[in-house]
């Protein structure tokens, strides 16, 4: 029987990927699935893309999609309108995207594309950010998100970025919150079932637990550890950690 693994986020860290790869022993009955923001901020955002494009000759792979996925494509688009109508690209922070975009190859843009807003296995629900009690849960690759109707568009890409949520049940941007907010795992009560996610570093030495969810994000990029779960039947059956070989970028939470 083929087993799976949830990783959480890279950000661009591919010889710590590349090791906790190795500490999953993967077969090709073994299905690996990436809780999103593969790319940004970390050394080689490129490699990691090739090498999950590579893991596919070897087991099955599903990328959900992360917040950092997510600007990346737009800002692609935001681009390629830009050029056409020799307008600026509005989008900001972005300084790294061009290098990225230029070295994909079709494939790895296809990857990234096709990224999913959510996936499901083992009797998990995995996301990138959060759920917010307003948010709308829809299966489809990041890609295809500009076919929905704005008003459902918007409640879906909750899930890239979700960290607290208001008393009306929305998401609060970072560095806005309130002693009224909640962090949203804090009061999630399950509706979805357990939910395995990354997007907020925790920067501690093993995955961060709430009573319907486990954060997978340790802050790697950061120089704290990559992390990585086994699931079987509604439950986590081993826990993996490699710890970052460095600092490569300065933690948001600390500036």
């Amino acid at each position: 029987m083929g087993r799976t693994f949830v990783i959480g986020d890279v950000h661009g860290c591919l010889d710590e990927l590349r090791a906790l790869i190795t500490e999953f022993k993967i077969t090709e009955d073994d299905h690996v699935i990436s809780v999103g923001d593969l790319i940004h901020k970390g050394p080689d955002s490129v490699g990691v893309i090739d090498y999950f494009l590579t893991l596919q000759d070897f087991c099955k792979v599903t990328v959900v999609t992360g917040n950092h996925e997510d600007k990346q494509i737009r800002w692609a688009r935001n681009e390629a309108k830009a050029k056409a109508t020799g307008k600026l690209n509005p989008m900001k922070h972005v300084e790294e995207y061009a290098g990225i975009w230029e070295r994909l190859t079709p494939d790895a843009i296809s990857l990234l594309e096709n990224s999913r807003l959510y996936a499901e296995a083992e009797g998990f629900l995995i996301l990138h950010g959060g759920l917010a009690p307003e948010a709308h849960l829809e299966d489809i690759p990041i890609k295809d998100i500009a076919l929905l109707t704005p008003s459902v568009r918007e409640k879906a890409k909750w899930i890239l970025f979700t960290r607290f949520v208001n008393p009306k049940g929305y998401p609060v941007s970072l560095g806005q919150e309130t002693k009224d907010d909640v962090y949203w795992a804090e009061t999630y009560d399950g509706w979805a079932g357990h939910i395995l996610f990354g997007h907020q570093p925790f920067m501690d030495i093993r995955a961060k637990t709430f009573p319907h969810a486990t954060g997978l994000d340790l802050g790697c990029v950061y120089g704290n550890l990559l992390c990585g779960v086994e699931i079987k039947s509604g439950a986590i059956v081993q826990r993996y950690y490699v710890r970052a070989q460095k600092q490569y970028a300065e933690p948001y939470f600390e500036e």
